[in-house]
């Protein structure tokens, strides 16, 4: 029969009586608190910076609810009958242990029903529950089935003092069938607990969560989207199977994008940390008595960081509590067995052995699913970066408070808090293993570590000072960008006083909507960062429980097959056990290593990609056309097909025509005189001046833009820009002067500043800024591609004038949709589906009322049409 019964009864009842001791602590209702300051909560009422609503607080809303809810009472239900099996087998052995009248069987009997009706009773109790009783109700009964099974094997595989066939109650011969079908039942209720989801499925808005930018490159739409550890089984959370999703999903997706990732919890949004941040600043401030904090010493909102993350910070110091402590346990379960193999090599008696190699299997398992969740607060400081970016408006800090500690917090973004627990604790433990098997010696070893550790202080001084200055520079930066939100408590006050007026009218309303409207997109471009840094965790985390769990399977194996085996010494098993806790490690840094290196290949994979393109012509050519090329700017196009890409339908069909020197044709034409073909790029582009739609500025000052080269005079320049109009003229007249451009005062000095792409300049001077180039160089070949679509008709009339007069010598080839621009030109090509429709001149094609271009001016109306008329050439 087990031993220990009335101590495993014992045991069984505590775990009851704590069960039920948290329950009556949970069901606690709170209190209503009626406000102390009315104007105090006023105020957070009209707070602009609380972009917070009430759906933020959710994790989503469920997915096909009810038939979740009858699949998890039907499971609920077999787990009300198995453990009604087991309170009915112990009632039974307690009627035995009464009519036999032996005390401490009836004792152990009596505890043992008693626990058995509790835990019966929160099964019955869960029944029909649903969200948070629900899954309150699987963790009591987790842990109640979890302690009764652990103690049942536990038993079961002890060696017995007594007889298989020995009596359990005095000298009354008991079977055994009553304790062993206890053993099942709790074994399959505790199988079946494990199993069960803490709640259903969710569905989330990603609307709500991510920009709309990111939602764009979504390739997978699921309705439930967010994180199945809302609702995972425990078995879930302990092993992060709620990542198997994300895994599959990198395994059959061709790319993966953000939006695509499930929804992270509510508790790791960003929303929630601001408000839980901003009221942390309002409840919590820094007293001892008649002490307070300096502002700039951040002592307050360390403070204030422990308050909000208290319950985290609780749970990762009695965590690593835990697994310091038992940290060495199958290292002593390990040794354990070796000292067997020691006494009995010839494996006679096999009782104990079975209790180490079990005790060996299962405190690998318990200490790497403890470890796996202790790494699983890591979030945590995640949550406190966060938080410590938050909105400084309402942090009530100054900038020498605030900038300290966020770039402290980015710098220890990777540290593990929970070292500094268990470190001390692993390391006392190990020395008293160390002087157990080594004896005294083991202090001279650590001795002499102990006298190395300065040098490791003394290196690490070089490369934290270089630290500290890269970190100060950075301090001084980040500093002066936010010097400007350096607001005291007092002024913050008198600024949302005036903000509660301003709100009050139309315009404080649309300010409201403005900051509204930019705190919510600021909070979906936060949680677009964190989304992946959360998965990513999360799928390590998944790799390394189950990497971690075959090393356990297979340390427990080899201890097994260690015992089984006699013809295995004592030293191979020890060898083959320190080796077998070792593989799967190194298996697991296999893995690692090959996923880090397939993320480096993708610059090898884009160094490929790259030299894999063709290249363009060269530059430049043996037989380089002569230096005067082209004197005349003739033109011909002979069977030209060009289009845009190789998998792209042709653009122009055989496009044949031939332009005279010196005449002003419209037209897609891209082809010289000589076969470009033959010429080198440099050569072809340096005599070609191209005017295209969307101009190119480069930023510097105006000069530098116009004369990137420093070939001009000032006087060259001026003249360019008055030819274009963007000064004006001698002979302009005082009343148009200022009409023509309302930067002339920006123009008429030559080192006013361009910014990039020209942002300081309107669409149409920044397409005017061309021409003065096109003028400058004077090349004999112009081609414009509606140069003149951003300004009036006014302007461009103008600056056709100007192009008339500058280019008179040239060939211009012109894109336009507007027919004014190109009606005085010399020949209009008009082309359809890429062939080429009408060729002639203005006067002969307008002529032809059947032609189409006589179609397109008739349907400008009859004065555009008479003014088209009355400007073409004859």
């Amino acid at each position: 029969m087990p031993e220990y019964p009335l101590g495993v009864a014992i045991l069984l009842t505590t775990t009851a009586v704590c069960s039920f001791g948290v329950f009556l602590i949970s069901a606690r209702e709170g209190k209503i608190q009626l406000p102390v300051n009315v104007r105090e909560q006023e105020s957070l009422l009209n707070d602009p910076f609380d972009v917070t609503t009430s759906e933020d607080a959710l994790d989503g809303t469920p997915v096909d609810e009810d038939s979740f809810w009858r699949r998890m009472r039907l499971w609920k239900l077999a787990i009300v009958l198995l453990l009604a099996g087991v309170l009915i087998s112990d009632c039974v052995s307690l009627g035995w242990a009464i009519v036999e009248e032996y005390q401490t069987d009836l004792t152990v009997c009596s505890l043992r029903v008693l626990f058995a009706f509790y835990v019966f009773l929160v099964s019955a109790r869960a029944l029909n529950q649903q969200y948070s009783l629900h899954s309150e109700s699987v963790i009591h009964l987790f842990v109640l089935t979890f302690v009764a099974t652990a103690l049942q094997c536990t038993t079961a595989i002890l060696p017995s003092s007594r007889s298989i066939g020995a009596a359990a109650f005095g000298d009354v011969s008991v079977p055994l069938a009553r304790w062993y079908n206890a053993l099942v039942l709790y074994t399959s209720a505790f199988l079946i607990v494990v199993n069960i989801p803490c709640g259903p499925p969710l569905h989330c808005p990603s609307e709500r969560i991510y920009s709309d930018k990111t939602l764009m490159l979504v390739n997978t739409r699921e309705e439930a989207n967010v994180c199945c550890v809302t609702g995972a089984s425990v078995w879930d959370i302990l092993c992060f199977s709620y990542c198997a999703k994300v895994v599959m999903l990198g395994s059959s997706a061709e790319s993966i994008e953000i939006a695509d990732l499930p929804i992270v919890p509510a508790d790791i949004r960003i929303a929630n940390i601001y408000a839980g941040m901003r009221a942390a600043m309002r409840r919590w401030k820094l007293r001892i008595r008649d002490w307070c904090p300096k502002l700039d010493s951040g002592w307050e909102l360390t403070y204030r960081l422990v308050r909000v993350n208290a319950h985290s910070l609780i749970l990762i110091f009695i965590l690593a509590s835990i697994s310091a402590a038992i940290f060495y346990l199958s290292a002593f379960f390990l040794r354990r067995i070796i000292s067997y193999l020691e006494k009995d090599p010839w494996r006679t008696d096999k009782g104990w052995a079975w209790v180490y190699c079990a005790g060996l299997f299962f405190s690998n398992v318990f200490v790497q699913l403890l470890t796996g969740q202790l790494f699983s607060v890591s979030p945590s400081f995640a949550r406190m970066l966060y938080q410590l970016s938050s909105p400084p408006q309402q942090s009530g800090m100054v900038q020498k408070e605030r900038v300290p500690v966020v770039v402290v917090g980015k710098r220890r973004r990777k540290l593990a808090l929970f070292i500094l627990i268990d470190s001390p604790v692993e390391i006392t433990i190990g020395t008293i293993f160390l002087y157990k098997l080594l004896g005294v010696s083991c202090f001279f070893g650590l001795a002499i570590t102990c006298l190395f550790l300065p040098l490791n202080h003394f290196a690490g001084k070089i490369v934290v000072g270089a630290q500290e200055k890269l970190m100060k520079a950075r301090d001084e930066r980040v500093s002066l960008l936010n010097e400007f939100m350096a607001w005291e408590g007092s002024f913050e006050a008198r600024v949302l006083k005036v903000r509660e007026r301003e709100l009050k009218g139309h315009s404080g309303a649309s300010l409201r909507s403005l900051i509204e409207f930019l705190g919510r997109h600021a909070a979906c471009c936060v949680n677009t960062n964190s989304t992946p840094f959360y998965w990513t965790w999360a799928v390590t985390r998944w790799l390394s429980a189950c990497f971690n769990l075959l090393s356990s399977a297979v340390v427990g194996i080899t201890g097994l097959i260690a015992i089984l085996t006699p013809s295995i010494s004592v030293s191979l098993a020890g060898f083959t056990l320190a080796f077998a806790s070792t593989v799967t490690n190194d298996l697991l840094f296999l893995s690692r290593w090959f996923v880090a290196l397939e993320q480096s290949m993708v610059e090898v994979e884009r160094i490929k990609e790259f030299s894999e393109i063709k290249r363009e012509p060269p530059e430049f050519v043996e037989q380089r056309p002569p230096a005067s090329w082209p004197e005349h700017g003739a033109i011909k196009c002979e069977n030209l097909v060009i289009r845009y890409a190789p998998e792209l339908p042709n653009v122009p069909h055989s496009l044949s025509l031939e332009i005279k020197p010196s005449e002003k044709v419209e037209g897609r034409i891209l082809i010289d005189d000589l076969d470009i073909a033959q010429l080198g790029l440099t050569d072809l582009r340096s005599k070609l001046t191209i005017i295209p739609q969307d101009p190119t500025i480069l930023s510097g000052t105006l000069r530098s833009m116009l004369d990137v080269f420093d070939e001009y005079e000032d006087a060259e320049i001026y003249e360019a820009l008055r030819c274009v109009h963007l000064i004006p003229s001698a002979d302009t007249p005082a009343e148009d002067s200022g009409t023509l451009n309302a930067n002339v005062n920006v123009f008429r000095n030559l080192e006013s500043p361009v910014s990039e792409g020209g942002e300081n300049f309107s669409t149409g001077e920044k397409q005017l800024l061309c021409m003065p180039r096109a003028i400058l160089k004077c090349s004999r070949v112009l081609l414009m591609d509606e140069a003149t679509a951003s300004v009036d008709y006014a302007t461009d009339e103008l600056i056709g004038k100007t192009i008339r007069q500058e280019f008179a010598d040239s060939t211009i080839l012109t894109i336009a949709h507007r027919l004014r621009t190109v009606i005085d030109y010399d020949k209009i090509m008009l082309p359809e589906e890429g062939r080429i429709v009408e060729f002639d001149k203005p006067a002969v094609l307008l002529a032809d009322p059947d032609s189409k271009f006589c179609s397109l001016c008739k349907a400008t109306g009859k004065n555009e049409f008479a003014v088209l008329k009355a400007g073409v050439r004859s």
